[in-house]
């Protein structure tokens, strides 16, 4: 937020400690005394929230990656422990579940940063690891100037398809995990696959290139539980600031539409 311009770093680190007080029971703030019951109710690790605020600090101080093993570290403590999170909470504690999340959550950060390329080098921050763009004969002026030439193009493509070798490897938890879980993950590897479908459909041209989806047939919901979890899902993304408009294909029944509204 811009109001925070200048002061994000200190904002984290106030955060962090307040995170370390509710981890020994000594939070004085309400949203940290609600978060110190979770994490013990939970058993939720200290380190996947540390990981996150992690990241957070990194996006203040870096906007630049030599590598991709960098990039993936990165990745690692911005977007793996959400999906670590979600499991947890689910109760979908298998161990063998942790790594297939983490492929899905690194594959669907990286088809953000591509996705929002524009966007990013807006705020002067490169994803792309320089290894990658000095290997393809380009360089952070090509990419301020819009250059989408041939070298650009075989760039992307070899993104895109790093992302959807993710997604691959992660795609068998989302029949894996259980029912109350499976229809979200479900949507949300679909999503990331669709996003990769899109830039690659623009021909990888970041500065006019829109992903939008709309959706092309109607999926009947005939169960109040199914439509409460995606009214509260089509809530959340147009709460998002990437979103700019939601499409939904719902038909839902009067009947549940009535329950809904009762409550």
């Amino acid at each position: 937020e811009p109001q925070y311009e200048g002061h994000r770093r200190a904002k984290l680190e106030q955060w962090q400690a307040r995170l370390e007080a509710a981890y020994a029971g000594q939070a004085d703030d309400p949203i940290f005394l609600a978060l110190g019951e979770t994490v013990r109710r939970l058993e939720i690790p200290r380190e996947l929230l540390l990981d996150l605020l992690s990241a957070f600090r990194q996006d203040v101080d870096q906007g630049r990656y030599e590598s991709w093993d960098e990039l993936l570290d990165y990745c690692r403590r911005s977007a793996n422990p959400v999906g670590r999170l979600v499991l947890i909470v689910f109760g979908q504690r298998d161990p063998a579940f942790g790594p297939l999340s983490d492929a899905i959550c690194t594959g669907l950060q990286l088809a953000n940063h591509w996705q929002d390329l524009a966007v990013d080098l807006g705020k002067d921050r490169i994803y792309v690891p320089r290894e990658l763009l000095a290997r393809h004969g380009l360089g952070e002026a090509d990419l301020f100037e819009g250059r989408v030439d041939e070298r650009f193009r075989a760039l992307m493509a070899e993104l895109v398809g790093r992302a959807r070798e993710l997604f691959t490897r992660g795609r068998p938890l989302c029949d894996r995990v259980g029912r109350e879980l499976r229809f979200e993950l479900r949507l949300t590897w679909l999503g990331g696959s669709r996003v990769l479908d899109r830039v690659e459909a623009a021909g990888y041209d970041y500065e006019s290139a829109e992903v939008e989806f709309v959706p092309s047939f109607e999926q009947e919901v005939p169960e109040v539980e199914q439509a409460r979890k995606l009214f509260k899902l089509l809530d959340a993304l147009e709460d998002l600031d990437d979103v700019q408009n939601v499409y939904s294909n719902d038909d839902v029944p009067d009947s549940v539409s009535e329950q809904l509204d009762d409550e």
